[in-house]
């Protein structure tokens, strides 16, 4: 088993794929670096988010980024998560925005409900679900959304 690394970063985060005890075969010699010399940042306090691949001559190698890469891995990175004080994360049970506020409404009759998503009081999004008609094999719903 052999190691390999892309000599490519990736465009979303760019950073290198290294991957350890690979099938050398499975991996296309035009895209990956086959037993890369990493001897470089093995060991080292470097985070392999700012390895890089270059050329030393006629063979690659492994180095550490400059101070101008790691800003440009670091700016492409998603934000961290929330933390409470401890540094434990904050854990949530949906995925809307923290500053959204939820009122669930009863409109009309009990055959329809809706919910109202609002950030402030003058951009709102309203989700309804409306029963149409209901028999002993199917139900009926008509679901849609408008901006207040």
């Amino acid at each position: 088993m052999a190691s390999v690394i892309n000599k490519t970063a990736d465009p979303s985060t760019l950073q290198y794929q290294y991957l350890a005890s690979v099938n050398t075969p499975d991996y296309d010699q035009l895209y990956w670096v086959h037993n890369p010399d990493i001897t470089t940042v093995v060991g080292t306090s470097i985070p392999q988010m700012y390895w890089k691949v270059t050329m030393d001559g006629t063979s690659y190698i492994v180095v550490e980024m400059s101070s101008i890469e790691k800003a440009a891995v670091n700016a492409a990175m998603p934000p961290s998560p929330p933390e409470m004080s401890d540094g434990r994360p904050i854990v949530r049970a949906d995925s809307r925005p923290l500053d959204f506020q939820t009122y669930y409404t009863m409109v009309g009759d009990d055959s329809t409900a809706g919910i109202l998503l609002s950030t402030d009081d003058t951009s709102s999004m309203y989700f309804f679900m409306r029963l149409e008609s209901e028999t002993d094999s199917s139900i009926h719903v008509r679901v849609g959304a408008f901006f207040i």
